[in-house]
């Protein structure tokens, strides 16, 4: 069995939200807004079923 291995990588830019405190601030937002309408259970659900609606038809 593989190993586990870690969601996400570190950034190669660690020091952007630290250089750019304005313009991270401005991007928490949208970021936390893609995460829902693309992850939220109702959006995995919503593709889910389309998904299953096309394999049936």
């Amino acid at each position: 069995m593989a190993a586990a291995t870690a969601f996400c990588q570190p950034s190669t830019n660690d020091s952007f939200s630290i250089e750019h405190p304005r313009e991270a601030a401005a991007m928490a937002p949208a970021g936390r807004r893609y995460v829902l309408e693309n992850y939220s259970w109702r959006a995995v659900l919503d593709r889910f079923e389309e998904a299953l609606e096309k394999s049936i038809a």
